[in-house]
């Protein structure tokens, strides 16, 4: 039972690699596309990417009902 929760849980660590890989690959070749520095690029796009998971988390906080935990979440990154 454990050796299958722990070969699920890197499953999933696999897969969320892949996704993020592929994504990151597209948005490189979109900029490649578009003619956009590479800084320009991983200062914007990229960096506004993982942003958004603490984005989602701030609302969802903050429409549960607290709003003073989505500083102590926003600190955390």
């Amino acid at each position: 039972s454990a050796f299958i929760s722990g070969g699920g849980f890197m499953q999933s660590i696999s897969w969320m690699h892949v996704a993020a890989s592929g994504l990151v690959t597209v948005l490189e070749v979109i900029g490649i596309a578009l003619n956009v520095p590479d800084g320009l690029l991983g200062a914007t796009i990229l960096a506004w990417g993982s942003c958004v998971g603490d984005l989602v988390t701030a609302i969802a906080v903050t429409r549960a009902g607290q709003p003073l935990m989505v500083s102590s979440v926003r600190s955390k990154s």
